[in-house]
């Protein structure tokens, strides 16, 4: 039997393909499907950490809030990230796919970099232009897009304005 080439091209990128999408979706273990949970957990706990950046990233939630800046703030911000971190750090990277190994480690840094901030650097205890960020972050990311209707930005924006003596 003689197939022509550009039918036994076919067959093989079609089996390729098959290959490819079918042990994509069986490569996923435990320990990815446990990531993934962590991380869109990570995700919709963004307004707990930081209601500004949560806003600047997309997530709504919490558009009528100000970030928390007092001790008590930052202790439960520390609880937070030590949890995640823990948490992270009890997942095998190398049981996991390479996307989702790198994802890890992104969050890793993330993570590991704000509780440095937080621990070490300090920089609400010394720089007065972090508590100008973020009053103008607050308002800034409310206005800068055209996700809602303009009066419910500019209500949220009041909201956090009105928060700002805090």
């Amino acid at each position: 039997m003689k197939i022509a080439w550009g039918t036994a091209v076919k067959h093989v990128f079609f089996c390729l393909v098959i290959l490819l999408f079918g042990s994509a979706a069986t490569a996923a273990t435990a320990t990815d499907e446990a990531f993934q949970n962590l991380a869109d957990e990570y995700i919709s706990d963004l307004a707990n950490f930081s209601p500004i950046f949560a806003t600047y990233v997309g997530d709504h939630s919490a558009d009528h809030k100000l970030d928390s800046v007092d001790a008590a703030a930052r202790a439960e911000t520390r609880t937070l990230l030590l949890e995640y971190i823990t948490a992270l750090n009890a997942l095998d990277l190398d049981d996991m796919n390479r996307a989702n190994q790198v994802d890890a480690e992104i969050l890793r840094n993330k993570l590991e970099s704000d509780l440095w901030s937080l621990d070490e650097l300090q920089e609400w205890a010394w720089n007065p232009l972090y508590y100008i960020n973020i009053a103008g972050s607050s308002v800034y990311s409310l206005v800068a897009r055209d996700f809602a209707p303009i009066q419910q930005r500019l209500n949220n924006a009041t909201s956090r304005l009105l928060e700002i003596p805090r």
